[in-house]
């Protein structure tokens, strides 16, 4: 859980994020429920206004922040978009824990679910060449490990 107190025209108001009730902003004790930009990697870009004050809650996971008026509270920073995973990412999300499952199984299953995650936060942070030697690095693990385990069964 994250909370922030923020002051609008001499007015604190409260904002925090519960991300375990179904991603949770409350605003002055009024919950909201959101719902994710981008379901891969649990990403969340969610703005809101109070009074002419303009606020962004954006973050990965459990990790989120609040911007407002296009600065982030916590380091000062310009406030910069999320963003949507391009679709090539996505797909390359759905067929890693798949090739990885026919390949060696559960444990190819759970190695391109790591694959998937790290490929949507190198994709939301438009790393693309990243994304892809990610996803070659992965598959090639998936087949390194295939054939060690093949060959440890063989002896």
């Amino acid at each position: 859980m994250a909370s922030w107190e923020v002051d609008v025209n001499g007015k604190k108001h409260t904002i925090e994020w519960r991300p375990k009730r179904k991603n949770n902003v409350i605003i002055d004790g009024e919950p909201l429920t959101i719902k994710t930009n981008n379901p891969l990697v649990g990403g969340i870009d969610y703005e809101f206004k109070i009074e002419d004050t303009v606020f962004n809650l954006a973050g990965i996971g459990k990790i989120v922040r609040l911007a407002v008026n296009g600065t982030y509270l916590d380091t000062n920073e310009p406030y910069e978009p999320l963003g949507n995973l391009p679709t090539w990412i996505t797909v390359l999300g759905i067929v890693s824990p798949i090739l990885g499952l026919f390949i060696i199984g559960l444990l190819g299953l759970l190695i391109g679910l790591a694959s998937t995650f790290l490929c949507g936060i190198l994709g939301i942070k438009k790393k693309y060449g990243a994304v892809i030697v990610s996803f070659v690095g992965v598959t090639i693990i998936q087949l390194v490990t295939m054939f060690g385990i093949a060959t440890f069964l063989i002896k």
